[in-house]
């Protein structure tokens, strides 16, 4: 649980502009920083002042909204893409896995595990 403090660390990832996103994107059940930049999507697999990119990939188009979950069970975390009302949950390597039509094109997606079951799943936030 968060409580009022000094700040615990600090670092630098990214540029200034770039989407902030954070997942587990090696299985070790922690997680770390990756950033969107466009069709880009860069992750990290520490902490620290100097950190590098540990993987890289081109995903999607630069107007995509970004949804992180473990889409598959398998203890690491994709991004989803959500453009208009369609969704495509990624493969972690910059391919698609799964893709399918929910809600309508105004609405923001979320990701979690909202029942019981290994993988999170895709919310709407509407309004």
């Amino acid at each position: 649980m968060n409580s009022p403090g000094p700040v615990q660390g600090a670092f630098r990832f990214g540029d200034a502009g770039d989407q902030p996103i954070v997942g587990d994107w090696n299985g070790d059940r922690a997680d770390t920083p990756g950033i969107h930049r466009g069709d880009r999507f860069y992750f990290s697999n520490t902490y620290a002042p100097a950190m590098g990119v540990d993987a890289a990939y081109i995903y999607g188009a630069p107007n995509d909204g970004v949804v992180i979950g473990d889409w598959d069970g398998n203890g690491t975390d994709e991004p989803a893409l959500h453009r208009d009302d369609r969704f495509y949950a990624g493969d972690g390597n910059g391919g698609v896995k799964a893709a399918f039509t929910f809600g309508v094109a105004s609405d923001r997606g979320v990701a979690g595990r909202f029942a019981a079951g290994t993988t999170d799943v895709v919310g709407l936030v509407r309004g």
